[in-house]
């Protein structure tokens, strides 16, 4: 299975298989910078309940806003494909998730 690498200043980096990752990161962010899902919601221009269901690790979240968030919270993200990989594998274990 290939990794979505999110990474964050002053921090390691995290390899993530599951959306839910993905949302709980963007949950402890928020938190660190003492914001409200409101609040955040405001910046990034969604409901308050769009940034519910993508902190519950949403896996169907919109490409746009959730760029958008990640920039909000100052975060990085970066899909680098392994040299060795076969593209349908690639795109596969993402829609599909990880396989065994």
């Amino acid at each position: 299975m290939k990794y979505a690498n999110a990474y964050f200043r002053g921090m390691s980096s995290f390899a993530y298989t599951r959306s839910a990752g993905v949302g709980a990161t963007i949950r402890h962010r928020r938190r660190e910078l003492g914001w409200t899902q409101q609040e955040l919601a405001e910046r990034v221009g969604v409901a308050r309940q769009w940034i519910v269901r993508l902190e519950r690790g949403n896996p169907r979240a919109e490409l746009e806003p959730l760029l958008r968030t990640i920039f909000e919270l100052r975060l990085r993200l970066a899909l680098p494909p392994e040299p060795d990989d076969d593209l349908d594998d690639y795109v596969s274990g993402f829609v599909s998730g990880p396989r065994p």
